[in-house]
């Protein structure tokens, strides 16, 4: 696969744009040529050319999508920085004062609480669960006959899985 870079493609844009003007010219002028092969000509040229201005375009404004993303990020960065250390200093000095919220009027409180989260089942705990239980219920006591039974359930697990599938552009750089 080749890859095209902004100025080539402007260029190579301009070119095309460039020969089939001269081969419309060149088949209007040809006696011989139907309104069918002039009109045939004609649109091929526009689909080409439109195709390279979508890809100018697209390739600007994933440019800007990038540029203005990484501006978005660098701030949220900073702000987020900031917060967690003002939220820090918070926890502990409610903590420090023996208090478990402070009332802020007219914005609400802000709370001193625990919050527990599990992570997410992977695919060991599920095997893990699963032989841990069978043991215990002695519903299959072969070593060999239980371990191939999870795989066989991890199998089904697997193949019941939402696939998704699409279509996408994916925009690589050169290296410098």
């Amino acid at each position: 696969m080749s890859s095209i870079n902004h100025s080539k493609l402007s260029e190579m844009s301009k070119r095309l744009k460039a020969k089939s003007d001269m081969a419309e010219e060149a088949l209007i002028n040809k006696e011989d040529a139907t309104n069918d092969d002039i009109s045939k000509n004609a649109s091929k040229t526009y689909l080409t050319n439109e195709f390279y201005d979508k890809v100018i375009k697209y390739v600007s404004t994933d440019d800007l999508i990038r540029k203005k993303t990484k501006e978005h990020n660098d701030s949220l960065k900073n702000l987020k920085q900031s917060k967690t250390e003002y939220e820090e200093f918070i926890i502990k000095y409610l903590g420090t004062i023996g208090e478990e919220y402070v009332d802020i009027k007219g914005k609400g409180k802000i709370t001193r609480k625990e919050k527990i989260t599990k992570g997410s089942i992977k695919y060991n705990n599920i095997k893990e669960s699963l032989t841990e239980q069978l043991i215990q219920d002695d519903l299959i006591p072969d070593d060999g006959e239980r371990a191939e039974f999870v795989e066989s359930v991890l199998g089904l697990i697997e193949d019941k899985r939402e696939v998704k599938s699409k279509v996408v552009l994916e925009r690589t750089f050169e290296k410098n």
